[in-house]
C-alpha cells in the first residue's frame, strides 16, 4: 500500500533533534522514564520571562492538554477525559454516532466528483465531535478553524511571534465557549436527538477544574480530533488507491485495521526530550535532545503472521495512550465499510497534499470519481 507521499522533514537540520525510525529503538525510548514529553508549560513562563509577554492562556490550554503532561497532573487530566470516554459511557452514545455516519454517507452525492476532505472530514466536527464535547460556538467555522490548529504547538520550539497567535487563539476560543454556554444548546444533531451530557456540560457541572481550564480542557479534547478526521481520509484515500478497481471486502479491512491506522495515521512525530546523557543503540544522546519518533516509519510485521503488526504506535504508548484510541477505531470500523458499500467504484481524479504541515500527514483535497 502506497504512504501519503513524505515531504523531507525541516527538523533534520537541526542538531538538537534526533529522528527515530527503527521499532526496537522507538520502544527503548517510549518505555524509559529518562525520556519524557516536553515541558512545554516550562518552556512558556521562561519567554515570558525573557519576553516580557504574556502567554496566560496558552499556559492554561497546555496544563490541560494531556498530551503535554506528566505525573500527577496528566493523571488527573486523563482520569475526567477517560471517565467520559469509558467505553460504558460511550455506549450511551453508539445509536447517535452510528446514525450520524450513515446519515453522513448517505449524504454524499452518487455519480460525481467528490472532495473527500470536504465531505467527510469537516462533517466528522460537526457530526460527532461537537455533540460529543459540547462544543456549540456562535460560529463554527471560525472556532473549528482556530481550534484544530492548536495541534501545531506540539512542534518543538516555537517562536514567541507563533505562539502570541496560538495566545490570542486559545484566548478567543475560550470566550466563544463560555458566551455559548449561556444559551441553550441543541437538543439534535441532523434530526438525531442528544443522547446524554456532553464532556463540557459534565465538567462545568462537576468543576473538577477551575472554569477556564474546564474550557480549555474541552477545546484540547476538540483539537485532538484533527488527526482523526486526517487518518479518516488518508485511509479512505490509501484504500483507493489500492484496490484499483477491486471489490472492498470489509472482513479484510477488520483484519487489518491496526496496519491500515499505522499506514493513514494523520501524526507524523511522537516527541520526547532526553532528560541526561543517554544512548539509544549506538547512538549518543545528550541532555535536552528532542527525539522524533517518526510513526510510519517504525513499522514492524510480526514475522508469525505475515501481513500483522507486531508493534505499532499510531495512538502511542504507556501512560500516553491516545485517550481517543477506543472512538476512533469505532469510527473508522464504522465509516469505511459504509463508504464503500455505497460507492463500491471509485476511481481518484486528483489530489493535494498539505506540504505545510510538519506535524501531520494530511491532504488538502482528495478528489473521486464514483459511481
Amino acid at each position: 500500500m502506497k504512504l501519503i507521499e513524505r515531504q523531507p522533514s525541516k527538523f533534520l537540520e537541526n542538531s538538537r533533534m534526533l529522528i527515530i525510525t527503527d521499532t526496537g529503538e522507538a520502544e527503548t525510548v517510549l518505555r524509559n522514564k529518562a525520556y519524557t514529553i516536553p515541558n512545554l508549560y516550562q518552556f512558556l513562563e521562561n519567554l515570558e520571562n525573557a519576553s516580557g509577554e504574556s502567554l496566560e492562556m496558552t499556559r492554561c490550554f497546555v496544563n490541560v492538554a494531556p498530551f503535554f503532561l506528566e505525573n500527577e497532573r496528566h493523571q488527573l487530566i486523563r482520569k475526567l477525559a477517560l471517565e467520559f470516554f469509558h467505553h460504558k459511557n460511550l455506549a450511551n452514545w453508539e445509536e447517535f454516532i452510528s446514525y450520524q455516519i450513515n446519515d453522513l454517507v448517505n449524504a454524499i452525492p452518487k455519480g460525481q466528483e467528490i472532495d473527500l476532505v470536504q465531505l467527510i472530514a469537516y462533517p466528522l466536527f460537526d457530526r460527532i465531535g461537537r455533540p460529543l464535547l459540547g462544543v456549540y460556538p456562535n460560529d463554527y467555522k471560525a472556532f473549528d478553524r482556530r481550534a484544530t490548529v492548536l495541534q501545531k504547538l506540539v512542534e518543538p520550539m516555537q517562536s514567541i511571534r507563533k505562539l502570541k497567535l496560538f495566545e490570542e487563539d486559545v484566548k478567543l476560543l475560550v470566550s466563544m465557549l463560555r458566551e455559548a454556554s449561556n444559551k441553550k444548546k441543541p437538543e439534535a444533531i441532523y434530526n438525531c436527538a442528544l443522547p446524554d451530557s456532553s464532556f463540557l456540560e459534565r465538567l462545568l457541572d462537576k468543576r473538577p477544574l477551575d472554569e477556564t481550564s474546564c474550557y480549555a480542557l474541552s477545546i484540547a479534547m476538540f483539537a485532538a480530533l484533527a488527526p482523526l478526521v486526517q487518518t479518516t481520509v488518508n485511509m479512505l484515500a490509501l484504500i483507493i488507491s489500492d484496490l484499483n478497481g477491486k471489490p472492498f471486502v470489509k472482513q479484510d479491512f477488520i483484519d487489518n485495521l491496526d496496519s491500515l491506522i499505522h499506514l493513514a495515521t494523520a501524526p507524523k512525530y511522537i516527541h520526547r526530550i532526553a532528560n541526561d546523557n543517554n544512548y539509544i543503540g549506538e547512538k549518543y544522546i545528550e541532555e535536552g535532545t528532542t527525539i522524533l519518533i517518526d510513526i510510519q516509519q517504525t513499522f514492524d510485521i510480526d514475522p508469525k503472521k505475515p501481513g500483522r503488526l507486531s508493534k505499532h504506535f499510531s495512538f502511542g504508548v504507556g501512560a500516553h495512550f491516545c485517550i481517543g484510541a477506543q472512538i476512533s477505531k469505532k469510527i473508522l470500523k464504522e465509516l469505511i465499510p459504509i463508504f464503500f458499500e455505497k460507492f463500491p467504484s471509485t476511481t481518484i481524479v486528483s489530489y493535494e497534499i498539505d506540504t505545510d504541515n510538519s506535524i501531520a500527514y494530511a491532504y488538502k483535497n482528495f478528489i473521486i470519481n464514483q459511481i
